[in-house]
This record gives structure tokens, C-alpha cells and sequence, in this order.
């Protein structure tokens, strides 16, 4: 008989309500259950229930929870290999997926647990998420463990006699009074002692003279802290290197030792032989490199059989800095590891055919050169030498040596392609002119550069190696010290820097004649950007050097004499003028005419200071060849006797230099000097301070005091600018600091030379 439509609805709303009810006791038993994490996932893995028992062990509340992905329970190398995801799709597959792992707490925590997932389907088969339930077996694992280890400590003790007595190393017990419980055999032979008449004994007691040795203080400490210790000494008993381990013990410690004496003796060798192989290594200015063959090849296969298994098995296992950096590396660390056809392309013919060659010659070359490419793809020449080694028939490895001529390739290269034209441009310049490889060397001077450097011919100069090239000479700066040869404008070229000028006079050594020359140096770069070559052009400037040098001494004389008669006459007629002026005045009756006579007085008395002022500063000039030390210590004390009401310190470090500085002397000394001119006149100051202190390479000189200062306002004048130009002039840095009613500091930093230093 056929449903009605009411029926129908009934049916229906009886069925919902029987499925709600059903849904409603499973979701009160699932939150009953408290030893059982037991809570579901949506299909990406994201929770969506959480009953009590997951709040219990996992630690979240279930409003922390929903929604966060299930992988938040696992550590973090099991998301990194990507477990949690592994899993649905396991459980997605099989319908059901089971494991027992590490899991992870809310508050970091971790526990074992027990974890099955089962997937949910509906009417169609389609996935609609995952039940997950969990329980904490910790102590199911832990108990386990303890039931391990009770085993194998008992299968232990039942091995211990017979594996103490079997091995190779010597050992003994003592108890906590030091008393012997246990010798083996081993230590018997050791010691030469019955092991019957030491147990029971003090072990110290027995070998007194192991006392205070390292091994005893190991083997204390492990009594007293409880903790395993390691020794390695010569004995004090039977005087051979001994290694040893103490352990603590319930009963007290065991000890294991045993002779080591040809182990030392081998591993200094092999220490001393691998401190000469990477001392060697590592200052070598040579490439230096080991390829090994993953798999060995006969030396009987055909030739290019052989070029073939070079490719497939080639690899680099050693290398330098060196050559790394040959490679547009930084360290070996980066390359090591590459298979040769990265270094050796098979797409250039001239690679086979070097390969070929050292199959040929039976795996030795002797300055082969290669076509390879940098880590840019860069093409690069290297000069080589190279050794297979071959054991059994069967060569494993190549030891072998490279340096990198790509740049005196191309220079070789474009240099001959232009010779003639450049030769036809320079051979009638006036000046002399060189051009030098990035090793230094002469490839091309025009004869003037050959008659100015004490050459007959230009291919003298060509054909001179760098360092005999120079040796010629004696090298001297325009104060006539050494001049350091890395100073050079073409080695400075050769570096990358630009615009390099110096000025050097130079003595024959063979004939004795001083010169001078105007140097300078540009570099020439290629299209990778490195120094392709540097080009000199100098200039004799011997006659004009000459002249200034005389002009200089003239200038001299005429300065020391001026100083003279300023000091002799006008002062000393100054000084006159005013006395005889103050005896009129004491003389004088009229008020009006004193006050008169006393302003004349301090006129002359104020162009008396003023010209012994000018004195002083033409003395400072002479004294180019007095230490900086005494220039300025003169300079300070001739402030002090012009300096009313005014104290004046000084302060010289212990490492400023004690020898001239020439030019540089006389400059630093004139700023002190114009710096306290305007600390006596201008600052209104109780105290100044002078100090001279070296900061590394650096001269620092400041003058300090404690006067009215002036402020951002004030216009620097005349003297601060000729302190400036001063500095500069020496290559300086001046530094002037002013705050009113807080004083003004003038700080001079001038770099010398190595040359001063050293």
C-alpha cells in the first residue's frame, strides 16, 4: 500500500530525530573519554572537534585548537619531511592508517603516543575528513626501555670477567677507599705486578709515583665529581704513552688504559708531514689541485675510451684558495666536489685533444696549457703540470699544478697586434713612457724611457726581469729616504688605482749619478674589468729639482738672517724705546702727559710682542732638521714666557717619532704655534694644554683651552685658515671645535709615512 504524504513526513522527522539523538550520545561519550585524544580533521587536516581526553593530553582547549592543522601535534623534523601530510594520504588510501611516534604538548613538551586515523567517506565514497584518536603510551615506552636495559645489564655482567680478561686494553677497579677490586691481565703485563698481591691494596699507595700526574688527576676527579674523565700522558709507572678512560662506578671507578706509544710516534709524523704538505699548499702562489676517478680506469682502454671515462667519473676532491680563486671563487670549500666538465667543456676541441695528450705521455704533462671557463663562463688560459697516479693497472687519481696566463695571453695577443703603430706614436715622445703586464714585467719602452733609466737599448729594458730592473737603483723620496718600492705609480697601477703620481729621485748604483723623475701610472682594464696592464710616463726633472734646491737655500740664508737682525736690532731698539719712554714718564709731573707716555709704552711694548712673534715663526721654519718633539717643546716655551696669567701644559707621547719629519715637522709645528697665538690673544683663557700622541700610522695634535669659545656664528678668520691650508698641505685633517663660554680645541690628524715608523 502506497506512503501518504503526511506518513511520509513523519517517517522522515522520526529518522532525523533518531540520527540527532545518535550524533548527540557519541559526541557525550567521545567528551567522556579522557585517556583518548579523540577528535576529527577536515580533508586539509584542520581540527574540528576536540573532546576532553585531547585537552587533557595535548594541553589545548579546544577554542585554542579548531581550525589550527593537525600538524602543530609533531615535531618539527617530521613537518619538515612533511609526515603529517604523509599520513592522510596514507590513512586517505587505505581508509585507516596506524603508528606509534613522538608527539608534541602545547607547552613544547613531548610524549610518546599510540595514533590511528581513520578516514570518513560518505554515501559516494568521497572523502569528508578524519578521526583521529590518540593515547599517551610514555610509560608503556618508558617501561620498555627499563626492561631493555635490566637485560642487557645482566647479559652484561654475565659477559664482563670474560671480556675483561679478552681485550686488548688494560683495566682495574678500586672501590671508594682507593682500594684495587679488579686488575686484568693486560694491566698485570703493564705493570709487571702479580694482579693477586694488588688487590685489596691502595692503588697510590702502590704506585706513589703516579701522584700529581695528569692521569691521577683525571682518575680524581672522576671519584669526586662523579663524572667520566679521558687521559693521555706518559706514564709515570713504566714511562710509555698511555691513553686512558676512568668511569664512576657504584663501588667506586674502573679504569681502562693501554699503551699508545707507536700511535703517538706515527700520529707526529703524520702531523709534521700534513703541517709541511698545507704549509706548502696554502703558500703557494700556484694553483694546486687533486682529481680522484669515482670509479678507476684501466690504463689499457683505448684513448678516447679513456677521454670518455675522464668525463663520466672525473671529479675535484682537493684544492687551494688558489685556485679557487682562479675561478672567480672565494675558498675551496665552493669548488671542491665539481666533475671536470666544468672546468674542461667537451664542446672545445683543444680540451679533448689536452686530454688526449695525457693519455698520451702516460698521465704526465709538463707546462700544458688549457682553455677552461671561470664560474661565469668566462674563457681563461692556464699553464699546467699535472701527474696521474696508477696502482694495479688502474689510474685513481691526478695530482697536478696550474697558474692563470689569461691576462698575459691577451696581452700578448693585443700588444702584437698594435706594436708597430704604437711604436711609430711614442719612439719621438719626449717624455719616457713603459708599459708593464699585471706580473710586473716591461713589454714595451720608447728609447727615451732607456736613456733616462741608464739603458743602451730598449730591448735591455724589454728583456730585464722586474726585480733586477729596479735593483739598478737606489730608490729616494724628495727628502732623500729610501722609497718603498710598492709605492711605485706603476705597481699601484697594476692594482687598479688611477691617476698614481709620485715624485722619486733615483742613484745608479753602478755609476753613482742621482736623478730625479716625475712618475706617473694609469692602468689599462679589459672588458672583465680587471688590470690588463699599466702604462708610466716619467719625466726628467733633475735640473729644475736642482734650481729649487738652491732657490731653497738661498731663501734659507736670507730667512735666518732677517730673523737675526729683527732680533738683534729692531727688537733691541724696541726694547730701549720703551724703557727710556718709562723714565720720562716717572719724570713727568702732568697727569695728562703720563697717561700719554704709558699708551706709547704699550704700543711699543705691544709691536715688541708682535715682531718677536714673527721671529719665532721664521725659527720654526729653519728647524726642518730638529725632532717634531723639540720643535714644539721650543714652540710651547717660548708661549709660556709671552703668555700673562696663562698656564700652558704639554703632553708627548711615548710613541711619536724622535727623528725629523722635514716639511711635515715644520707644518704641524706652525699650527700649534698659530693655535696658541690665538689662545694667548683672543680666548681669554686660565689654562691650555698642547699634547702630541700617536693613533696607529697617525700624528695627533691638538691644542685645548678652557676660554670664552665662540659659537656657529662666528666667522672662521685668517689664522683658522691658514691652519687649513697647512693641514692640507701635509696631507692633514684639522679639526676645530668652539662652544661659547666652553673653550675651543684645535685637533690636527696627520697619517706619516711607514718609512717614519719603521
Amino acid at each position: 500500500m502506497p506512503m501518504q504524504p503526511s506518513e511520509f513526513g513523519d517517517s522522515s522527522r522520526r529518522t532525523q530525530e533518531i540520527l540527532r539523538e545518535s550524533e548527540e550520545r557519541f559526541r557525550l561519550l567521545v567528551d567522556g573519554v579522557k585517556d583518548y585524544a579523540i577528535f576529527m580533521l577536515d580533508v586539509e587536516g584542520r581540527v574540528t572537534t576536540w573532546n576532553l581526553g585531547a585537552e587533557r593530553i595535548k594541553g589545548y582547549e579546544s577554542e585554542e585548537i579548531i581550525g589550527e592543522h593537525f600538524s602543530i601535534f609533531y615535531t618539527r623534523e617530521d613537518v619538515e619531511r612533511g609526515h603529517p601530510g604523509e599520513v592522510l594520504w596514507l590513512a586517505a588510501a587505505d581508509g585507516r592508517y596506524e603508528e606509534e611516534g613522538i608527539r608534541v604538548r602545547k607547552d613544547g613538551s613531548t610524549f610518546w603516543a599510540d595514533v590511528v586515523i581513520t578516514a570518513l567517506t560518505d554515501e559516494t565514497g568521497d572523502l569528508r575528513g578524519f578521526v583521529k584518536v590518540t593515547r599517551d603510551i610514555t610509560e608503556r615506552k618508558e617501561a620498555e626501555v627499563r626492561e631493555r636495559l635490566l637485560v642487557r645489564e645482566q647479559a652484561a655482567r654475565e659477559r664482563a670477567t670474560d671480556i675483561l680478561e679478552s681485550i686488548s686494553d688494560a683495566f682495574f677497579a678500586v672501590d671508594e677507599e682507593w682500594r684495587f677490586t679488579y686488575v686484568n691481565g693486560k694491566a698485570e703485563e703493564l705493570w709487571g705486578r702479580s694482579r693477586e698481591k694488588l688487590l685489596g691494596t691502595n692503588i697510590w699507595e702502590e704506585f706513589p709515583q703516579a701522584v700529581d700526574s695528569e692521569s691521577y688527576r683525571q682518575i680524581k676527579r672522576t671519584m669526586e665529581e662523579g663524572i667520566t674523565t679521558e687521559f693521555e700522558t706518559v706514564s709515570a709507572v713504566f714511562g710509555a704513552w698511555v691513553a686512558g678512560r676512568a668511569y664512576p662506578s657504584r663501588e667506586g671507578l674502573s679504569v681502562y688504559f693501554q699503551d699508545v706509544t707507536e700511535r703517538k710516534r706515527a700520529e707526529e709524523e703524520i702531523r709534521q708531514s700534513e703541517e709541511r704538505y698545507r704549509s706548502f699548499v696554502e703558500q703557494s702562489t700556484e694553483g694546486i689541485w687533486r682529481f680522484e676517478l669515482g670509479e678507476s680506469l684501466p690504463t689499457d682502454l683505448p684513448e678516447e675510451e679513456q677521454v670518455a671515462h675522464f668525463y663520466r667519473h672525473a671529479y675535484l676532491a682537493e684544492c687551494n684558495d688558489v685556485l679557487a680563486r682562479m675561478y672567480g671563487f672565494t675558498r675551496a670549500e665552493e669548488i671542491v666536489g665539481t666533475r671536470l666538465e666544468a672546468f674542461l667543456p667537451r664542446s672545445t676541441p683543444e680540451n679533448l685533444e689536452y686530454l688526449r695528450t695525457f693519455v698520451r705521455f702516460g698521465f704526465q704533462l709538463t707546462d700544458a696549457e688549457s682553455e677552461e671557463v671561470d664560474r661565469e663562463g668566462k674563457p681563461k688560459r692556464f699553464l699546467n703540470n699535472l701527474t696521474g697516479i696508477v696502482e694495479d693497472g688502474l689510474l685513481v687519481r691526478a695530482w697536478g699544478t696550474q697558474r692563470d696566463v689569461t691576462e698575459q695571453r691577451w696581452a700578448e695577443e693585443e700588444l702584437r697586434g698594435s706594436r708597430d703603430q704604437l711604436e711609430a706614436i711614442l719612439r719621438g715622445a719626449a717624455e719616457g713612457i713603459t708599459a708593464q703586464d699585471p706580473s710586473g714585467r716591461v713589454i714595451y719602452a720608447n728609447e727615451m724611457a732607456a736613456r733616462l733609466t741608464g739603458f743602451s737599448s730598449v730591448q735591455e729594458v724589454v728583456e730585464s726581469p722586474p726585480g733586477e730592473l729596479v735593483a739598478r737603483f737606489e730608490l729616494l723620496d724628495e727628502e732623500g729616504h729610501p722609497f718603498p718600492a710598492d709605492r711605485l705609480p706603476g705597481r699601484r697601477a697594476l692594482a687598479g688605482e688611477e691617476g698614481a703620481e709620485e715624485v722619486v729621485r733615483f742613484r745608479a748604483l753602478a755609476t753613482g749619478e742621482e736623478r730625479w723623475t716625475k712618475v706617473k701610472a694609469m692602468p689599462i682594464f679589459g672588458e672583465q674589468g680587471t688590470v690588463r696592464m699599466a702604462v708610466n710616463i716619467f719625466g726628467d726633472i733633475t735640473a729644475s729639482k736642482r734650481e729649487e734646491e738652491s732657490l731653497r737655500r738661498v731663501t734659507d740664508t736670507e730667512r735666518k738672517r732677517i730673523a737675526r737682525d729683527l732680533h738683534d736690532g729692531v727688537l733691541q731698539d724696541l726694547s730701549y724705546t720703551a724703557a727710556a719712554i718709562g723714565l720720562i714718564m716717572l719724570r713727568a709731573e702732568d697727569a695728562g702727559l703720563k697717561e700719554q707716555l704709558q699708551a706709547a709704552v704699550d704700543a711699543v711694548r705691544r709691536g715688541a710682542q708682535g715682531l718677536r712673534e714673527v721671529v719665532d715663526d721664521l725659527r720654526i721654519e729653519n728647524e726642518e732638521g730638529r725632532p717634531l718633539t723639540e720643535i714644539v717643546e721650543s714652540v710651547v716655551r717660548r708661549n709660556r714666557t709671552m703668555a700673562r696669567g696663562i698656564e700652558i701644559s704639554l703632553e708627548v707621547g711615548e710613541q711619536v717619532p724622535s727623528e725629523p719629519l722635514g716639511e711635515t715637522g715644520t707644518q704641524v709645528s706652525r699650527i700649534i704655534q698659530e693655535a696658541l697665538t690665538n689662545a694667548r690673544r683672543h680666548s681669554g683663557a686660565d689654562k691650555v694644554s698642547v699634547s702630541l700622541i700617536m693613533d696607529g700610522d697617525d700624528l695627533l695634535a691638538e691644542v685645548s683651552d678652557d676660554g670664552l669659545g665662540f659659537g656657529p656664528e662666528t666667522p672662521p678668520g685668517v689664522g683658522l685658515g691658514s691652519m687649513r691650508e697647512r693641514a692640507v698641505l701635509i696631507g692633514g685633517e684639522l679639526q676645530i671645535e668652539s662652544e661659547a663660554e666652553r673653550g675651543t680645541s684645535v685637533r690636527l690628524r696627520v697619517p706619516l709615512s711607514r718609512r717614519v715608523l719603521e
